[in-house]
């Protein structure tokens, strides 16, 4: 059986290259939702919202992302994802994700010290914490 073409990804954040290498799919939380790429896609550049990155390479492996932000580019058979903060799900330390998701959840709903909260930013720490999570069960 032939195997599926495959477009260079690069997957890169502030504090380094997370990923580079070729696909032959990729999944990512856009901020209107998720979208898939495969070799020869239009060209097109989209927002970035908060989700899981699945890249799959031609030996028919997943590697699995936590992205929050940033803007992602199909051109020329290629994608570049240029993530304001991602991790791989290997790297993500759970314990820490359950304590950001704690202290989020307590400033969201008045369980810790009386304070003003913007709520926004509680609920987008809440979705980033557990967006984290759930990515990290693919790398245990």
């Amino acid at each position: 059986m032939a195997s599926a073409p495959a477009f260079v990804t690069t997957i890169v954040t502030r504090n380094g290259e997370l990923f580079a290498g070729d696909a032959i799919s990729t999944i990512a939380p856009g901020q209107e939702g998720y979208f898939g790429v495969k070799a020869n896609h239009a060209p097109f550049m989209v927002a970035l919202g908060i989700g899981e990155l699945r890249v799959t390479t031609p030996d028919n492996q997943n590697h699995y992302f936590a992205i929050a932000g940033g803007v992602a580019e199909v051109q020329d058979n290629a994608l570049v994802v240029l993530a304001d903060t991602g991790e791989r799900a290997l790297d993500i330390d759970v314990a820490r994700a359950e304590e950001a998701a704690e202290r989020a959840r307590t400033r969201l709903f008045g369980e810790g010290p009386e304070e003003e909260v913007e709520l926004t930013r509680a609920e987008v720490a809440l979705t980033r914490a557990m967006n984290r999570l759930r990515v990290a069960r693919h790398g245990r």
